[in-house]
């Protein structure tokens, strides 16, 4: 027993093994209170004091009672100004005869970390304490658990798929086993990772400290039942110790992805075009082809930002020299808070506004970036962690996501073997078509004895030009030309960008897109796409018949959308330039009829077109004419809707004649006719 004086009263805290109660009595009043832990996953408890961590629920029963008189009625309540945020007791105040007991109950959020001293008071009557009682919470950080970054919970995926977990600082992971399972009991081994060495991006002038894949495998399921699956990443630590993470995926062995085979991409198209697809889907329920009109130029709008004029404070250092991603995230959700998405720029505790660099900073510390800068895992993990607390992420249906493509790039050039996905096709269609942000995550300087690279960077797409460029850097690919948001320096680079997805940057030369982070909607506005067809029938190989004349010559996205009889689907988006020969809407003629002295008259009827201007018209007559046999002119303007008269200069002949009439480059009107000296007579 412990013993200690406070004023006249003498207090005893006694522990009593087994449930571990803590008693505290005052001799002179006769009221003991106690504390028990209900509920707690992993909560230490020393007396008084409980220890646990951020995201982990405790509950705590607080009790007090008359020692030696069980009939005096009790009153036990909480000092509010010591309770933590998000903390319950109740009831609060518990009330009763002996003794009472209240509860509580605590989810430290992430963020709460710290040393929280909650009071509670007993008396006989409420608000008149008698003694007060103390608990002691020391809350950690969270423990630091692995994530996947790719595939995400939900994902369906097909193919050589890549599975990828990301370490978390302090984790100390040293190999990584990917099981899966049908039952979630029985797990079937995928592959097992035992380098776990990852991208560390910082700048451009500041080398890799690290490279490699990250703790990641390619997991092929081309020979995969179709269904749900369990995927498993057991992460081992030293010793016998490991941490679980599991998700579940689709496995779509034959999946529902379209890809348009004709016409091709950035093709010049006329008149009426078939649109072809294939597929490995065998169960296509329908196909639907849609149209929407892109620009020459399209550019998104992103802010500059200078990563050097940002994190120059993160947990006590300056990083800014090492902050291009989470200076690149900030300027990718700067664009969202400006359309839709306001609570991207608040602090999700007060609801304040937050400026740029506080922006910075706290996507800083989410992606765990150090003096080193920012592993791509925690680059992705740190966009998600900061939308879910800003209320826009994982638990919000109409919120923001972000998907992750990995690029095949081995050996420059292209690993053939993994495949390119980063390409330039890819960067349009999720720029402009899907209206995503893009962030390139880009590589250079190889080294071909260690077989890596020495440099990375992260940039931000911005526009894009649809007007295809001829080769001008000797590779045989077609070029175009893109601005991407460099925040070295927070400058607009505008570059020329192969088919690839390679380009020559100004400061460093060639780049290697090597991964591609884009965020967008869950819930997309429309965007104005035109239905060409809707086929149900695969007799054709589920192709369709596209009538170009039924849009403007222009530049176009054409998606062909795909749906299997499971409800699955998936796109393709190409680039189409149309260009058919303009037809030129014309205006009715009617050569006027009957007898007419010295002139043959016509009349020009706009019936059907917007206003005409600049018509240049003939009227030419064959046959024996010695005046009169071809006039010109030009009707300056006929609006819509009007009509007009234009005449031959003065006809002298004899005989038969033909008449002629012919506007710009519109089908001529004939008439026959007979001339006599002046008098003329028009059939």
């Amino acid at each position: 027993m412990i013993e200690r004086k406070i004023g006249v009263f003498v207090v005893a805290m006694v522990v009593i093994a087994g449930s571990f109660p803590l008693a505290l009595a005052m001799k002179s009043t006769g009221i003991s209170m106690s504390t028990s832990l209900i509920c707690g996953e992993n909560v230490q408890k020393n007396g008084n004091v409980y220890e646990t961590r951020e995201g982990q629920h405790i509950e705590i029963e607080v009790c007090a009672k008359w020692v030696e008189d069980p009939s005096r009625p009790i009153c036990l309540w909480v000092d509010h100004n010591t309770l933590p945020e998000g903390a319950e007791v109740t009831p609060d105040p518990a009330t009763g005869v002996g003794q009472v007991c209240c509860l509580l109950s605590w989810t430290p959020a992430v963020g709460q970390a710290g040393t929280y001293n909650i009071t509670f008071y007993a008396g006989e009557e409420c608000g008149v304490p008698i003694t007060r009682f103390n608990i002691t919470i020391i809350v950690r950080p969270a423990k630091a658990k692995p994530f996947f970054v790719t595939p995400a919970d939900g994902d369906v995926i097909y193919g050589e798929t890549v599975v990828w977990i990301g370490e978390s600082v302090g984790t100390e992971i040293q190999s990584v086993e990917f099981q899966y399972s049908v039952d979630g009991e029985n797990w079937i081994p995928i592959c097992e990772d035992n380098d776990g060495s990852e991208r560390t991006v910082g700048g451009k002038e500041v080398p890799l400290s690290d490279w490699g894949d990250g703790w990641s495998c390619r997991w092929d399921v081309s020979n995969m039942e179709e269904g749900w699956y369990h995927l498993l990443a057991r992460a081992w630590q030293t010793g016998e110790v490991h941490e679980d993470v599991e998700i579940m995926v689709y496995v779509e062995p034959t999946p529902t992805i379209p890809f348009i085979e004709s016409p091709e991409y950035d093709e010049v198209v006329s008149e009426n075009v078939t649109i072809s697809v294939s597929t490995l889907d065998e169960d296509v329920a329908y196909v639907v082809y849609k149209l929407l009109p892109a620009v020459t130029y399209y550019e998104k709008g992103v802010e500059k930002k200078d990563q050097l004029k940002h994190c120059w404070n993160v947990s006590g250092q300056n990083l800014s020299t090492v902050c291009c991603g989470p200076t690149a995230a900030a300027s990718c959700l700067k664009y969202w808070a400006d359309h839709g998405y306001p609570n991207i720029m608040k602090d999700p505790s007060t609801g304040n506004p937050i400026t740029q660099d506080e922006l910075v900073k706290k996507l800083a510390e989410l992606m765990k970036t150090d003096k080193d800068g920012t592993k791509d895992s925690n680059f992705v993990d740190g966009i998600r962690k900061y939308l879910d607390s800003v209320g826009y992420g994982n638990n919000n249906p109409n919120g923001l996501k972000v998907t992750v493509e990995i690029n095949g790039y081995g050996d420059p050039p292209m690993d053939e073997e993994k495949g390119n996905e980063c390409t330039f096709k890819r960067y349009k269609s999720e720029l402009e078509a899907n209206k995503k942000d893009v962030l390139w995550g880009i590589v250079w300087n190889w080294d071909d004895k260690k077989k890596e690279w020495k440099n990375g960077h992260w940039v931000v797409g911005n526009s894009v030009s649809n007007k295809p460029l001829p080769d001008s850097d000797g590779d045989g690919l077609t070029e175009h030309e893109v601005d991407v948001m460099d925040p070295w320096g927070g400058r607009i680079l505008k570059v020329k960008m192969n088919t690839d997805g390679t380009y020559i940057d100004p400061d460093v030369g060639w780049v290697y897109p090597d991964t591609m982070v884009s965020v967008s909607e869950k819930k997309p506005k429309s965007l104005g796409w035109i239905t060409i067809a809707n086929v149900t029938d695969p007799s054709d190989g589920w192709a369709a018949v596209w009538n170009t004349r039924e849009v403007e010559n222009g530049i176009y996205f054409l998606k062909a959308i795909m749906v299997d009889d499971d409800g699955h689907r998936g796109e393709d988006i190409i680039v189409v330039h149309v260009q058919n020969e303009i037809v030129p809407c014309c205006p009715e003629i009617e050569i006027v009829k009957g007898f007419q002295f010295g002139k043959v008259t016509a009349r020009v009827i706009n019936e059907e077109c917007e206003d005409l201007n600049d018509l240049s018209w003939v009227i030419t007559i064959d046959g024996f004419v010695l005046t009169g046999k071809e006039t010109t002119g030009i009707i300056n303007s006929l609006a819509s809707g009007e009509e007009t008269t234009i005449s031959s200069d003065f006809v002298f002949g004899f005989g038969l004649m033909r008449i002629t009439v012919t506007i710009d480059d519109c089908e001529p009107v004939t008439a026959n006719g007979f001339v006599l000296g002046p008098f003329i007579f028009v059939q």
